[in-house]
């Protein structure tokens, strides 16, 4: 009986430990380890503009990319974080607003995050690139980019990659043209959008459209994933 009686005590101290413990990280991290204030939560941003692609070759990967779609939204949220750390006005916010929607008038733009096994070929950017990056259009005609350039991405463009973006990988600057020789868009304001990745041997399309996007209320943030 007494043991019986033990074994219920020891049951319950027990669990009275495990659930007093049990408290959410995100409630008393910011008094102990301070991480000061989030300016913009970018969640909503890497959903729907973000895409990215492991390619293998049996088991083994070849190759990762990682692609920014420069949207307007993205743009916006860029200038927004941009303006904001630099202490511009509302007149200078608009001005970069403003010349940051004159280029998607011109141009399909992406940020490429590049990081290719093959040390051989490892570059995107070179006239016999084994890996090359084409824009499909709705019709299915397909549109080589007018440049790729390796560049120093932006700070503020890195937080929309999140983990994606690390040192191991090569940052590009991709552009296409919006408009074919009549002035005509190629790809309409409602379109998908389809960048091709392509060797050789295989190719992947990674795909915008509208329709997946989400608002930023309907993600969870990363502190939703912990429930204790």
């Amino acid at each position: 009986m007494i043991i019986k009686k033990l074994g219920y005590l020891i049951s319950l101290v027990g669990g009275l430990c495990l659930f007093s413990s049990c408290i959410k990280y995100h409630k008393v991290i910011k008094s102990e380890f301070p991480q000061g204030n989030e300016n913009q939560d970018c969640r909503e941003i890497t959903h729907n503009n973000v895409r990215s692609q492991k390619i293998y070759n049996e088991f083994k990967t070849e190759a990762l990319f990682d692609v920014l779609l420069l949207s307007d939204q993205t743009r916006t949220a860029y200038v927004k974080n941009f303006a904001q750390r630099r202490g511009k006005n509302q007149e200078g916010y608009q001005q970069l607003l403003d010349r940051e929607f004159e280029e998607n008038k011109h141009w399909v733009s992406f940020y490429v995050l590049a990081e290719i096994r093959d040390n051989s070929n490892p570059s995107l950017n070179e006239e016999n690139s084994y890996w090359t990056l084409s824009l499909q259009t709705p019709s299915g005609n397909r549109i080589e980019p007018t440049s790729i350039e390796e560049v120093d991405i932006e700070p503020e463009y890195q937080t929309f990659f999140n983990h994606r973006f690390t040192a191991h990988k090569t940052v590009y600057l991709v552009k296409f043209p919006q408009q074919d020789l009549d002035n005509k868009n190629l790809i309409n304001p409602n379109d998908p959008i389809t960048l091709v990745i392509a060797s050789p041997t295989k190719e992947l399309p990674l795909v915008w459209d509208r329709k997946d996007y989400k608002k930023h209320a309907e993600l969870l943030s990363d502190k939703d994933f912990y429930w204790c």
